[in-house]
């Protein structure tokens, strides 16, 4: 069973998180923060209507519940307890914190990106396309920053002699 621990402890935190996301509060709690984030890398006003983030470029960016990236936090918390934390109580107190820092920021890139990439694409590509590869960005920016997580947990382990 111990050899098992951690990826038991990282599956009942996602799963915990995840049935938390679907609290709408929950969801604005990193939608508002990361939408303002990203208004401000593009140096733009932004303001709430009906449930959304308006940021006020040109084109238009909206930020809605679905671009929380929620399922985000959930799978970095998780992966945070079941392969960082350990039974370090410090790590314990800090792993929100830190995941929802890291959250904001990635998803703040993420939405900056995306609007990068259909400024440039308007009229080269059809709507349709358009979709796909927005949806692709988030996969590309999600993926690598997990993917850096996981190396630095693991370079954190090594160095002190106990892998998860």
């Amino acid at each position: 069973m111990t050899k098992y621990r951690s990826v038991l402890l990282a599956g009942i935190v996602m799963l915990l998180i995840s049935a938390l996301s679907g609290i709408e509060a929950v969801a604005r709690a990193i939608q508002f923060p990361s939408g303002r984030l990203a208004a401000f890398f593009l140096g733009a006003p932004c303001a709430y209507d009906s449930g959304s983030l308006l940021i006020f470029t040109h084109p238009q960016t909206v930020v809605s519940i679905a671009c929380s990236g929620v399922h985000f936090f959930a799978f970095l918390t998780g992966l945070g307890a079941g392969y960082w934390c350990n039974k370090n109580w410090k790590r314990w107190i800090s792993l929100l914190p830190l995941c929802y820092l890291i959250t904001l920021f990635t998803n703040a890139a993420r939405i900056t990106m995306a609007w990068q990439f259909r400024r440039f694409s308007t009229g080269h590509l059809p709507g349709w396309l358009q979709i796909y590869v927005h949806i692709g960005i988030g996969i590309v920016c999600f993926l690598s920053i997990a993917t850096l997580c996981l190396y630095l947990i693991n370079q954190n382990a090594l160095q002190r002699k106990d892998t998860p």
